[in-house]
């Protein structure tokens, strides 16, 4: 059915033709990395650990250190903490572990899914005189008949 013209093609694109193809390639991704994404939501849900490492030249590193010099004086000197370390080597030189708390909602998501999520009670206040609930009623009766609901409404819509 044409759209938004006489000419071919004319009117706004529906979503499918915009981004569809896009949308495809995202699903596609995601759906090969799916185990993975499950695993990791399963650790953010139960609180996680994270690490931070600072890694450095292991010739840049260097010790203080105290040194009796010729004279029987005493003397603060700086050394390397690994002389038989090759150039380039990398030594870690700080840890840190970070305790992640449980994820409110990744644990609402995965008990959602396991369990079904629950339908939500949505309250719409329409007054009885409410255009909107006459011709409501009005098409409800044309289509089952008047019931006990809409017996006081007239099917022909009058």
């Amino acid at each position: 059915m044409p759209r938004g013209g006489k000419r071919e093609g004319a009117g706004r694109k529906s979503k499918d033709e915009l981004y569809g193809r896009k949308v495809r390639i995202a699903e596609n991704k995601i759906s090969d990395r799916l185990p993975t994404i499950r695993e990791d939501l399963e650790i953010i849900a139960h609180g996680a650990e994270q690490v931070e490492e600072e890694w450095v030249e292991a010739c840049t590193v260097t010790v203080d250190d105290v040194r009796q010099m010729a004279g029987g004086q005493f003397a603060k000197i700086k050394r390397p903490a690994f002389p038989d370390a090759k150039p380039g080597e990398l030594v870690m030189i700080r840890r840190k572990i970070i305790k992640l708390p449980p994820d409110y909602r990744a644990n609402a998501y995965l008990f959602d899914r396991v369990g079904g999520k629950p339908t939500e009670k949505v309250e719409v206040d329409t007054p009885a005189e409410s255009p909107l609930v006459a011709a409501f009623g009005t098409a409800i009766a044309k289509i089952y008949g008047p019931t006990d609901d809409t017996s006081n409404v007239d099917p022909q819509g009058s």
